[in-house]
């Protein structure tokens, strides 16, 4: 064999040995399924032993070389010895082809995992942009819907502030209602001016407060009934009551009335004739007739009297505590009788008590305008209307 053999067989299985490297793009593929490894390591154990038997067989045919041919058998040799040096090379070169072709594999079975693995995360991907779009959509659909509720929530609350504002103006409208009527039984049942006057105005506070436009009669009613209530004149009912109240607890010093001069003679009449003077004079030096100034008070009369006088007296409290003129009159004019009967008119405080009953008895209520009391209709028939 020639040394051009050897070298195109080395060179044929370099080029082979460089075709089948794995960065070739016929390797590089995932799609091939082809594993050309062992066979180069095959075809260098083959060029091996083909090498082997060409020495062996130069050197049994040339047993007795002719010395002409030594520089050849010297080549051959050379080329021998470099057989097997390219043999042990191509050895290697394929141990480094199978370890790369094993990497290769690796890296394939590596990228088939990652192809695997990049599919599986498109697929989520997939799914994950399916499910934000799946939520995306009912997003708008929950935002849609809180929008609906924001506005009907809206609306509720309007209406439960007018509502609010309608029972808030209900409320103060009914709180004046009671006042005018507070201020109305005030000013003509118990004949309290005064407390009749401060019901009336808060009363004209609080609608006056009120924001309704509608009320205006009722301002006008309630203006109109106050200013009737201050020009009133009404007489001081509790004054008149503290005045009978101490009166009443000074009767028990009061004197009694005085019996008259019991030693005096009676006037002597004239003298009667016939039987029935004689019968005259004889039945007076029997009994014998006096006033009742002239008589002498028992002790329980006396308190009978000052019981009654205080009873007239406290009568005549109750009267002016229900403002009832003529009761109190009646109660008045008849201790002013008691104290005339029993008690002594020429003392100072008889006098004095005598002089209060007097002014007492002609007090009168406070006269009111006959349309007094229109306010608290006004309010009411605009309170049915709410």
């Amino acid at each position: 064999m020639s040394a051009q053999d050897t070298s195109s067989d080395g060179e044929s299985a370099s080029q082979d040995s460089t075709e089948n490297r794995p960065d070739s793009p016929r390797l590089a593929s995932p799609r091939s399924p082809s594993r050309p490894f062992p066979l180069l390591a095959l075809i260098a154990l083959l060029l091996s032993l083909v090498a082997l038997a060409a020495s062996a067989w130069l050197w049994y045919d040339l047993a007795d070389p002719d010395p002409e041919l030594d520089p050849v058998l010297a080549e051959l040799e050379q080329q021998g010895e470099r057989t097997i040096t390219l043999a042990q090379r191509i050895e290697a070169l394929a141990g480094q082809v199978a370890t790369a072709g094993q990497q290769a594999d690796r890296a394939l079975e590596r990228q088939e995992t990652l192809e695997n693995q990049l599919q599986e995360t498109r697929q989520l991907i997939s799914q994950a942009g399916d499910e934000v779009g799946g939520l995306a959509s009912r997003q708008r659909e929950l935002a849609e819907e809180l929008r609906g509720q924001m506005q009907e929530l809206w609306q509720r609350e309007g209406r439960e502030r007018q509502i609010d504002r309608e029972l808030e103006l209900r409320l103060l409208l009914l709180e004046a209602a009671s006042l005018l009527r507070i201020g109305q039984e005030r000013a003509e049942l118990t004949d309290d001016l005064v407390g009749a006057r401060t019901a009336y105005r808060r009363a004209a506070t609080l609608v006056q407060q009120a924001d309704d436009p509608r009320l205006g009669n009722v301002r006008r009613h309630i203006a109109r009934e106050l200013d009737a209530l201050e020009t009133a004149v009404a007489p001081d009912w509790l004054r008149a009551q503290v005045q009978l109240e101490r009166l009443a607890e000074t009767v028990e010093h009061w004197p009694m009335a005085n019996p008259g001069n019991t030693e005096a003679e009676p006037d002597q009449p004239a003298e009667a004739t016939g039987w029935m003077g004689s019968m005259r004079n004889a039945l007076g030096q029997l009994v014998r007739v006096r006033p009742r100034d002239e008589v002498e008070l028992s002790d329980e009369q006396i308190n009978a009297a000052r019981e009654q006088m205080r009873m007239r007296l406290t009568a005549a409290e109750l009267a002016i505590a229900r403002r009832d003129t003529l009761e109190l009159d009646h109660h008045l004019r008849a201790a002013m009788r008691d104290l005339q009967d029993w008690f002594d008119g020429s003392a100072p405080e008889i006098q004095s008590a005598r002089a209060l009953m007097e002014q007492l008895t002609g007090l009168e209520t406070a006269t009111l305008p006959v349309e007094f009391g229109q306010a608290l209709t006004a309010l009411k028939a605009h309170l049915e209307q709410l």
